[in-house]
């Protein structure tokens, strides 16, 4: 899959485990229609055993945070020790993905309630080197809104949608932690990049999905060429997508201006691309349970991936817990569990984050959590 080869060791481990402290208990929801809020309950102040995984991971992005404020796997051997470097000296990194690996670390931040004005102190225990959390925070945000753009994107030269999903995320995460107008603006102009990127619908009835590129890029590209334009018009994937309704869902609860009609297609395409067995598409329903490759995989490849993505998409936007697709996927994924093997290669990150992130929203069938 495409996203994973730079999604993968910088933050996504440590954003998967903030969502991981309850899922394996959840009960059958009461209320269908409530969505399940994640708490902003710092990790040093919860008893959960889980909290060890947290903060471990938290101090390890504080330890590998470039002094720009910026997260990198292409400099990420810049701040590792010599003699235990976390980057793969036979893989190519490229700047690309820059401002998407930032925006996350930033986020696991976030979504543990530390955010750009947070005064509390992590001790870095590999280096033992005291920061303050705050300002770890800020330093990614404030890089992050050095790059973006009159029009709202954050991504060097052309915008790249993971990118501009995950800025979104990461300011709008900001302003509703500091109710600061300045990460607000932020918020705004990236929320603002997303909706424009949104594609058409097929019957012309409005929003649609989410691909790699706005369609203002890709006319760009392709200049003059109608067909080529056409042929593109209407592509959109069920990975970004999620990505791009997730950030949508978040400032549409925060207050800023999200189109309604922007919602509405995201959960139109989900849906369109829903087989009925619960598994999901990566571009249209007839792919649903197909094997999705990317350059530079490195890992086994999980169906029920996309399945989790649409369980989050329909939690974010239209959250309705008996709806029989959610039991449906979440049986997909109690049948692809989250296993080690010595190669390594069962290890998907990606997966194991929209999983668990999907179980938990969703809070369903106790067994079917359980298994997961």
């Amino acid at each position: 899959m495409p996203l994973c080869s730079f999604l993968t060791r910088l933050g996504l481990a440590c954003l998967g485990l903030v969502f991981a402290s309850d899922p394996l208990h959840a009960q059958e929801p009461a209320a269908p229609e409530a969505p399940r809020v994640l708490g902003r309950t710092p990790p040093s102040e919860r008893t959960d055993p889980a909290d060890r995984g947290l903060l471990e991971g938290l101090r390890w992005l504080v330890r590998h945070q470039q002094a720009d404020g910026s997260w990198s796997a292409r400099l990420l051997a810049n701040r590792c020790d010599a003699d235990a470097c976390c980057a793969d000296p036979k893989a190519t990194y490229h700047a690309l993905y820059e401002p998407g690996l930032t925006a996350l670390a930033v986020l696991a931040f976030e979504e543990c309630g530390y955010g750009p004005a947070a005064q509390q102190n992590l001790v870095d225990t590999v280096r033992g080197k005291r920061a303050r959390i705050g300002d770890v925070v800020e330093r990614g945000l404030l890089w992050l809104q050095g790059l973006q753009k009159a029009d709202g994107s954050v991504t060097p030269e052309k915008a790249f949608s993971y990118d501009e999903a995950l800025a979104a995320l990461a300011f709008t995460e900001a302003y509703e932690l500091t109710h600061d107008d300045g990460w607000r603006a932020c918020a705004q102009r990236s929320v603002d990049w997303l909706v424009r990127a949104q594609r058409p619908s097929p019957s012309g009835a409005g929003p649609w999905g989410w691909r790699y590129q706005s369609l203002e890029d890709v006319r760009a590209r392709v200049g003059g060429d109608t067909t080529a334009v056409e042929r593109e018009l209407h592509d959109a994937d069920t990975s970004i997508t999620a990505w791009a309704a997730r950030a949508l869902g978040r400032a549409k609860r925060a207050g800023l201006v999200v189109p309604d009609p922007s919602i509405e297609g995201a959960l139109a395409f989900t849906r369109w691309a829903t087989a009925r067995d619960g598994m999901v598409g990566y571009i249209d329903p007839k792919g649903a349970g197909a094997t999705v490759t990317g350059k530079n995989d490195h890992f086994e490849y999980h169906p029920a991936v996309m399945s989790a993505l649409g369980m989050s998409t329909r939690m974010e936007l239209a959250p309705n817990r008996a709806e029989p697709f959610f039991a449906l996927a979440a049986a997909r994924l109690a049948e692809d569990r989250p296993r080690a093997t010595k190669d390594g290669l069962s290890v998907d990150y990606y997966y194991w984050h929209a999983g668990t992130r999907a179980l938990f929203e969703w809070g369903g069938r106790a067994d079917a959590n359980a298994a997961w």
